[in-house]
């Protein structure tokens, strides 16, 4: 038992390691062959694009889950001596109260997937706003391009890691 349990934790370890070196050796790649303009154009604001749709979509539900969570446990606490009827109708309650948890919890995947949608379009928006009327040359229509690419790949990332919000408030509640 010790033995396997070791084991994992020496396993979690050297892939916790080896996926940071793999992220630094990525990031220093990106850092080399790209440009410095680039980096900053692509990097600012799309990085607040990201966080801003996830911080609007899961923050809420973290914290009004959070409460709800710490509200049971008092709940709990002050439940002292009762009935074997009470002990039933408090277990009913208490799994109507987690089965509400659960279904709040998965709103915030369709709330992010909307919030995803949302910051696409004012993307895309933003990019054809700051198109240059005057001069059309191949360069910047390819860069204008690459960049439209990259919000829209930010705002799939976005999504995609709403859908884990439902495990990690369960993982918060546990």
């Amino acid at each position: 038992m010790a033995a396997t349990s070791t084991l994992t934790a020496a396993r979690g370890t050297l892939l916790s390691i080896a996926l940071r070196l793999t992220s630094f050796l990525l990031s220093q790649l990106t850092v080399r062959f790209v440009s410095v303009a680039a980096l900053g154009k692509a990097s600012i604001p799309l990085e607040l694009l990201l966080s801003t749709a996830l911080f609007v979509g899961r923050e809420g539900f973290r914290l009004a889950l959070t409460k709800e969570i710490g509200n049971d446990r008092d709940d709990a606490k002050q439940s002292g001596n009762t009935t074997r009827n009470n002990e039933l109708n408090n277990v009913e309650k208490s799994r109507r109260r987690d089965q509400q948890i659960i279904n709040v919890s998965w709103l915030s995947v369709p709330v992010g997937a909307l919030l995803s949608m949302l910051a696409l379009l004012i993307h895309l928006q933003n990019c054809n706003r700051n198109t240059p009327d005057s001069e059309h040359d191949t360069q910047t229509e390819y860069t204008l391009l690459d960049y439209k690419v990259a919000g829209m790949l930010y705002c799939l990332a976005s999504f995609i890691e709403s859908l884990s919000e439902p495990l990690v408030n369960l993982a918060f509640r546990n």
